[in-house]
């Protein structure tokens, strides 16, 4: 399965992925931890729809240590949101270390890894999900539209289930 994942879903694409991977975690009053590198509807998916239902964003710069880092978790913290590499700057993150600092706090590690399918098993170094646009590296960039979300056991289900429920809307 996908870079090591217990379970994967398949979705219409990668944005779809990463919304769907998003909303299986969050609810209203809820905080989120996103590197400031990610994929620009990422940014404008946790801005707008997201804040429009109450969640807030927080940015970080993607070379942040992990000691920097916890000092950004709030209580409300559910989700440390990780792209490495980062788009278009394919900037890295000291990955285990921020996603070791999350799961002390108790949050959801989420991976886009579009840029890194090949190089990089975010599920190996403390992700809890992985995300792949298939419409990019794996396909040879849009000659498919495809996105992908691997999956740690404990967390497939909860996926499963917001895939779900976004396919019967």
């Amino acid at each position: 399965v996908l870079e090591g994942a217990d379970n994967a879903c398949c979705v219409a694409s990668g944005v779809a992925a990463i919304n769907v991977a998003l909303l299986a975690f969050l609810q209203a009053g809820d905080h989120i931890l996103v590197s400031d590198g990610v994929y620009d509807p990422t940014r404008s998916f946790c801005d707008g729809f997201l804040g429009r239902f109450g969640v807030t964003t927080t940015y970080f710069p993607p070379a942040i240590s992990a000691p920097d880092l916890d000092l950004l978790f709030q209580d409300s913290t559910k989700i440390l949101f990780l792209e490495s590499p980062s788009s278009l700057t394919f900037e890295l993150h000291d990955f285990k270390a921020l996603a070791d600092t999350a799961r002390a706090r108790g949050a959801i590690v989420i991976a886009d890894n579009t840029w890194g399918p090949t190089l990089f098993r975010p599920l190996d170094h403390g992700a809890h999900v992985t995300i792949n646009a298939g419409t990019k590296y794996i396909s040879g960039h849009s000659d498919a539209m495809m996105g992908l979300i691997g999956t740690s056991k404990a967390v497939y289900r909860r996926v499963k289930k917001s895939v779900q429920s976004r396919v019967q809307e």
